[in-house]
């Protein structure tokens, strides 16, 4: 359900509201047969409200939404499961080996949670063929249970769930050469996020750190072609980072493994228009 209403040419607000799942089924990926478990639908609730507006004779534009979604029975994917892991009808995994976690790619029913935050996107061009767009999200994770089968506790983050956003570009439009050249320039942080459903005791094995990188472009389109060309360079002063981490640093594993992010790269591209 949603409604809208148009205040003027330049303002508009909406409201909405939605329900959503996701099918039940079996952990797809047992590792043992005592982790061939059902797990049940999840089930969300969502709320939104927001704002789009236009001003400065359509020079500038804001856009802002803020939501609010409770979910029931949410999926998670676990790494360990000790309490179903038995190698052979009772023979729990850690009764043969002591002092380790059993291993598995368990899909199960986390707990009920909810999730809430704020988006904002933002465009500015305050002289002809200057334009800067923005965009920031905030966002927040709570459980409000858990399912004690699953280790998970009431202070664990969601998996991969990036808390704040900023991203902000720059870019100007020129006459050179006989056509325009358009430098840009682009700047994105991202926080840092958890890789696990129950949320690693080690942040350097199960934790990914923020990261902030560069890019930035230079367009060249000669008058009245349809052709384009273009040089790019990403992550532009070569920051380290990791994309994500796999943490298997407890016994029997003792490893972890993570996932580099691109180092800085550039190309060229030619793009014909028809």
């Amino acid at each position: 359900m949603a409604v809208d209403y148009r205040w003027n040419d330049s303002l508009m607000t909406y409201a909405q509201a939605a329900t959503g799942f996701k099918g039940g089924g079996v952990n797809p990926r047992p590792y043992f047969p005592s982790q061939a478990l059902p797990f049940q639908p999840e089930e969300v609730m969502s709320y939104e409200i927001g704002i789009k507006s236009d001003f400065l004779d359509r020079r500038a534009r804001v856009n802002v939404a803020a939501f609010y979604s409770d979910f029931k029975n949410m999926h998670v994917i676990l790494g360990e499961c000790d309490s179903v892991s038995f190698l052979a009808p009772g023979v729990p995994w850690t009764a043969v080996f002591p002092g380790t976690h059993a291993p598995c790619s368990q899909t199960t029913n986390g707990g009920d949670s909810k999730l809430w935050g704020v988006e904002v996107e933002a465009f500015f061009e305050p002289i002809d063929g200057l334009q800067i767009d923005a965009t920031a999200s905030l966002i927040d994770f709570e459980y409000k249970s858990v399912n004690p089968v699953s280790g998970i506790s009431l202070d664990d983050d969601l998996p991969f769930l990036v808390k704040n956003k900023f991203a902000i570009g720059l870019q100007y439009e020129l006459a050179a050469f006989g056509g325009t050249l358009t430098p840009r320039v682009d700047f994105d942080y991202r926080s840092g996020f958890e890789t696990e459903a129950v949320n690693s005791p080690d942040p350097l094995a199960g934790r990914v750190d923020s990261r902030s990188i560069v890019n930035a472009r230079i367009t060249y389109e000669p008058e009245g072609s349809d052709w384009e060309f273009a040089a790019a360079v990403t992550n532009l002063f070569d920051n380290f980072y990791y994309a994500n981490k796999f943490d298997r640093s407890a016994p029997p594993f003792f490893a972890s493994h993570g996932l580099i992010g691109r180092p800085l790269e550039w190309n060229l591209s030619v793009k014909r228009n028809f």
